[in-house]
């Protein structure tokens, strides 16, 4: 039966991502058996195997399309192409063991955090980071970008707040030149709630300190 096949061609090891296709097509899967499975949704049938090379820790199907990102034990950030069961794009960069990964809606940025204290913002057409963000304060542990790319949202270590933050190429007066790639990193100052909003001197403060898009929701 489809199960009993569903059952023999499973993981050797935990599953750390899953992913279907909009029509319910495909389903993905990837797992600390260093390997990503592409199955068809109806029958459970292996549809194609991508060997990683390293465990899994997340993947992130672009439902949309046939992209499918995957972080590995490796730090290496990698995108496949689950029609043609190949690789498309390698990424390098992070320093410290990823913790989140999407890719935005319309499949042309990656953005990815990770323990090192930053989130990377990856061009996966021309294969190149756009922009590496620093956050002033605890790793992020979480992100989701909006389907219209205009606000990102973050969860951080030891934090219980969710934090916002707006697109400058949206809404700030930087415009495309946002969109320019960046090989410093950029520093972003964490949000405070308008409470706390106090003068900090800790954060530099005055001409040159980080200019906050963003807001911040405590649980």
């Amino acid at each position: 039966t489809a199960e009993t096949a569903a059952a023999a061609a499973a993981h050797d090891g935990a599953v750390v991502g899953l992913g279907i296709d909009s029509c319910n097509r495909l389903m993905v899967s990837g797992g600390v058996d260093r390997v990503v499975r592409v199955w068809e949704f109806k029958t459970g049938r292996v549809v194609s195997e991508l060997s990683v090379g390293s465990s899994l820790t997340h993947l992130h199907l672009h439902t949309g399309s046939a992209l499918c990102a995957t972080a590995a034990d490796d730090l290496v950030l990698r995108v496949y192409d689950i029609e043609a069961a190949r690789l498309v794009r390698r990424f390098r960069g992070h320093t410290d063991r990823v913790t989140s990964l999407q890719l935005s809606s319309d499949a042309r940025w990656l953005l990815s955090a990770s323990m090192d204290g930053t989130v990377k913002v990856w061009d996966v057409p021309s294969a190149q980071c756009l922009q590496t963000l620093v956050l002033g304060g605890p790793p992020v542990t979480c992100l989701s970008l909006s389907p219209s790319l205009d606000l990102l949202a973050t969860a951080h270590a030891d934090r219980r707040g969710i934090y916002l933050w707006a697109n400058q190429a949206v809404f700030g007066a930087g415009g495309a030149d946002v969109l320019v790639p960046r090989t410093k990193p950029v520093r972003v100052g964490m949000p405070r709630l308008a409470a706390d909003a106090e003068p900090d001197d800790s954060t530099g403060g005055g001409e040159g300190a980080p200019v906050l898009h963003s807001m911040v929701l405590e649980a």
